[in-house]
Parts: structure tokens; C-alpha cells; sequence
């Protein structure tokens, strides 16, 4: 669990470091895009929590993403020095 910690760590860091890049935000115009058809069927502000719930959804997403690609680029390594 400490591994999971350490990882997540440098995660945040990274994070931090590259602010609002042009990534994120064409990730966050691509979500918006997505649940555009949500706001004729829901009202404003149960469409802002809808909207702040999938945000923070893909965050953890990518998140997890990170923490896998980060571990398998180690145990890659680690063979590759076998």
C-alpha cells in the first residue's frame, strides 16, 4: 500500500507541475462535448453536479491510469537491467 502511496505522490506532483496544459484542456472540452445531450434533460444546477461527477470521475481514471503506466515502465525496466 506504501508503493501505491509513493506513486500517487509523484502523480500529484506531475500534476502540479504542468497546471492546465493544452491536454487537459481538450480532455475537458472533449467531456463537456459528451454530456452536452445532458442539459436539455436536466436542470442547471443538476447539471452542474452531473457534469463536476464526471469530472472528477475521469480525474480518478486517469489517476489509476497513471499509477498502472508508472508500474509497468518499472517492472519493464526492471527486465530490461535482468
Amino acid at each position: 500500500m506504501k508503493q501505491n502511496q509513493i506513486i500517487r505522490n509523484i502523480y500529484l506532483m506531475h500534476i502540479q507541475d504542468i497546471g492546465a496544459d493544452e491536454l487537459s484542456l481538450l480532455e475537458k472540452e472533449e467531456i463537456l462535448g459528451e454530456i452536452e445531450y445532458l442539459k436539455k434533460d436536466v436542470s442547471g444546477k443538476r447539471y452542474e453536479k452531473l457534469r463536476d461527477t464526471v469530472f472528477r470521475i475521469a480525474s480518478a481514471g486517469e489517476e489509476a491510469g497513471f499509477i498502472r503506466g508508472f508500474r509497468y515502465a518499472v517492472n519493464l525496466l526492471m527486465e530490461c537491467m535482468e
